[in-house]
């Protein structure tokens, strides 16, 4: 996993090994993931889960109760 409560943030160097791409192929997925909201950078320069999360959460939540 990417992403945990440990590991909020990541750089793009441990996102293009986790997936095993070049650089500059981890470089577009990244971009686009940020351009849709998946992904957004961090002030340290690293990557967190974007805001479309919180709305898939809240539309769960919303769902459960």
């Amino acid at each position: 996993m990417l992403f945990d409560e440990t590991r909020p943030e990541i750089s793009s160097d441990a996102i293009g090994e986790a997936i095993q791409t070049p650089r500059s192929s981890t470089y577009r997925y990244i971009r686009t993931l940020t351009n849709k909201g998946f992904l957004e950078k961090g002030e340290s320069g690293k990557y967190r889960l974007g805001p479309i999360f919180l709305q898939f959460g809240s539309l769960i939540y919303g769902e459960q109760t």
